[in-house]
């Protein structure tokens, strides 16, 4: 099963390659911000869509090259990611989807984790 998660994966992400802006800011990174050093113990993650330019279901977020579970929709999506694996400093959050032309997207932001000192 997770042979077959990566090969989609890799997959989509060929695609996402191919595929421009053409449509606008269909997909957005709200939270954590681009360049944010996040010190909480988690770090929330929001991603904003415009439903009617992107195929329903075809949204894949991965955190550090690993498949991250949102929840919510059909405008704004969420996640809470524990301060743990995937977590690292350097962290990079990459969502791709579908526009409803089949035509590939991909956004990502980079931020920094710096978890608070233990007293």
């Amino acid at each position: 099963m997770r042979s077959r998660l990566a090969l989609c994966l890799v997959a989509l992400s060929f695609l996402f390659e191919a595929g421009s802006g053409c449509q606008g800011d269909a997909i957005e990174i709200v939270s954590p911000s681009a360049g944010a050093e996040i010190r909480e113990n988690t770090v929330p993650v929001q991603i904003n869509i415009q439903p009617e330019a992107v195929q329903p279901g075809s949204m894949v977020a991965t955190l550090n090259g690993v498949p991250l579970p949102l929840s919510g929709g059909p405008r704004s999506f969420t996640a809470v990611v524990n301060a743990d694996f995937p977590l690292r400093e350097e962290n990079l959050l990459s969502v791709g989807a579908l526009y409803t032309n089949g035509v590939g997207i991909r956004i990502e932001q980079s931020f920094r984790y710096a978890p608070p000192e233990k007293p």
